[in-house]
């Protein structure tokens, strides 16, 4: 372990203290060294992370199961851990819109990870996710719908939000909630894709677009 490492380690703790109820101290300092070997080997293999954790173990599968444990433990709530964190960060908001955007990503053709974050110079800062067993990038809205719920009470207030989504999410039923939710949406479909309004017949898109539509 460098003397960077144990420096890293300290300004996590002191940050992870500050916005976050841990039900056990222990568990926020794993999750800082766990923190501290991401960051120095940029992976999320946990055997490449001992040599940059410093631990009460004297060997280190005894380390190596420590974390692995705690990623199992049934009482850490990432949701309720990180949600004061990122609220927080944005709270002061300067600009008059906020950006999200909204995808799935496939993982080992077996699961799907549903996220939802802030576009921010270039970046996308995570919001909300969820991973859930499903081999299609297009996922049902009941699988969804409450993420949204909860994004809308860490948002900042009096910001006009946006959403942006890939085809996947081509859904009327997410339209409307995202304006019960008082959202905007723009929505990429394609260009077989058939839009039908009140009172008209269905028109075809001509090409990819970004669509923004307000149902009755």
């Amino acid at each position: 372990m460098t003397q960077n490492a144990s420096r890293i380690y300290n300004e996590l703790i002191k940050f992870g203290s500050q916005y976050s109820q841990w039900s056990d101290v222990r568990h926020l300092g794993v999750m800082a060294w766990m923190m501290v070997g991401m960051i120095a080997t940029g992976s999320v293999n946990l055997t490449k992370w001992l040599s940059h954790i410093n631990t009460k173990a004297l060997i280190a599968q005894s380390t190596q199961r420590q974390l692995s444990r705690w990623l199992n433990n049934p009482r850490i709530n990432p949701a309720k851990l990180y949600s004061p964190v990122i609220k927080e960060l944005i709270a002061k908001w300067k600009e008059p819109e906020i950006y999200l955007s909204f995808d799935t990503s496939q993982l080992w053709e077996e699961y799907s990870m549903i996220r939802l974050c802030v576009v921010h110079q270039g970046r996308a800062l995570p919001l909300c996710w969820r991973v859930i067993k499903h081999r299609s990038s297009s996922v049902e809205m009941s699988s969804y719908q409450d993420m949204l719920k909860r994004a809308s009470k860490l948002l900042p207030v009096n910001v006009k939000v946006v959403l942006l989504a890939d085809r996947a999410f081509a859904n009327p039923e997410l339209v409307r909630y995202v304006w019960e939710l008082k959202w905007q949406c723009r929505i990429r479909i394609k260009g077989n894709f058939w839009i039908y309004a009140p009172s008209m017949a269905g028109k075809q898109s001509n090409n990819y677009i970004f669509v923004l539509v307000k149902l009755s």
